[in-house]
C-alpha cells in the first residue's frame, strides 16, 4: 500500500485556490518534504505558470490514444502503456514534479480524461511522498471522485457569505458522493482585517471548521499582475508566511 499523502485544494473559481497550491508546492519544497508531485487538474491550466514552469503536454492530449490503444506492436498492456506515457509528459522541475490536465479535445474526453487522472494517480502514487492537487473551480473532480483517497481537502472560499456557503456545497457534496476524506477544513483567504460574527456564524452553520486563514496580500496581487513565479515573491509577503506557518499541520 502507497504511504504517499493527497491534500487536494478546491474551491470556486476567483478565491485564489490556484496561488494556495502554488504556495503549498514552494513551502514543502523549501522544507525538504518530497518526492513531490504537483498536479493541475483544472483545465485551465494556471499552476505550472504560478511555479515558473511551461507544459509540454498533458493528460488531456493522450487521453484518446490511451482510450483507443490496442496493443500496439510492442504488446503492452494499456496500464504499461499510460505509465510509459506519464513519463513523458510529466515535467521535471527542481525539488517537484508537475503533471497537467490540460484541456482535452474531442466528444465525451473530458470524462474519459478524469478516468485517465484517476489511473495515473494510483501509477503515481509510489513514486512520491506527497501529492498537491489544485482541483478545478467548482464540484466537478470532486463529483467525478477523481481524486481517490484524500487525505486533507482544503476549501479555499473569500471571507463573504456567499464563498462560504459555495465551499459548504462542496463539503456536503464529497460526503453525499461517499468521497473518502479523512480531513477537511476551510480556508479563508484574502481576510481583511477580522471576520465578522455573522460569517462565523455561517461556517460554523456548515459544519465545514475553519482550518485557516490568510490576508489580502499584494504580494500576491503583484504577481498575478506580472506574471512572477510562486517562487519570486519574498518571504516576507503575508500569503508566503501563512502557508509557510501552516503546511505541516495539514500532514498531521
Amino acid at each position: 500500500m502507497s504511504s504517499s499523502k493527497i491534500i487536494a485544494v478546491s474551491g470556486k473559481g476567483g478565491t485564489g485556490k490556484t496561488s494556495i497550491c502554488a504556495l503549498l508546492v514552494r513551502a514543502f519544497k523549501n522544507k525538504g518534504y518530497g518526492p513531490l508531485l504537483a498536479v493541475d487538474a483544472d483545465p485551465n491550466a494556471n499552476l505550472a505558470e504560478m511555479l515558473g514552469l511551461k507544459t509540454e503536454s498533458s493528460i488531456g492530449e493522450i487521453c484518446e490514444e490511451t482510450k483507443k490503444y490496442d496493443g500496439g506492436q510492442a504488446g503492452m498492456s494499456k496500464n504499461d502503456y499510460l505509465r510509459f506515457r506519464l513519463e513523458q509528459i510529466i515535467t521535471e522541475a527542481e525539488g517537484f514534479d508537475l503533471l497537467a490536465m490540460g484541456r482535452p479535445e474531442g466528444p465525451g474526453c473530458y470524462c474519459y480524461a478524469n478516468n485517465v487522472l484517476r489511473d495515473a494517480l494510483k501509477i503515481l502514487m509510489d513514486n512520491y511522498k506527497l501529492i498537491l492537487i489544485d482541483n478545478e473551480a467548482g464540484f466537478e473532480h470532486v463529483s467525478r471522485k477523481t481524486n481517490l483517497k484524500i487525505d486533507q481537502l482544503l476549501v479555499v472560499s473569500d471571507p463573504s457569505l456567499r464563498g462560504v456557503d459555495t465551499a459548504g456545497k462542496i463539503f456536503n457534496l464529497a460526503k453525499n458522493i461517499g468521497l473518502p476524506v479523512e480531513k477537511t477544513g476551510l480556508l479563508l483567504n484574502r481576510v481583511k482585517g477580522g471576520i465578522s460574527s455573522e460569517l462565523e456564524k455561517r461556517i460554523e452553520d456548515i459544519g465545514l471548521g475553519l482550518f485557516a486563514k490568510i490576508d489580502e496580500d499584494d504580494c500576491i496581487v503583484d504577481s498575478a499582475q506580472t506574471g512572477k513565479s510562486i517562487f519570486a515573491l519574498p518571504e516576507d509577503c503575508k500569503s508566503v508566511r501563512a502557508v509557510a506557518g501552516f503546511c505541516d499541520k495539514l500532514l498531521k
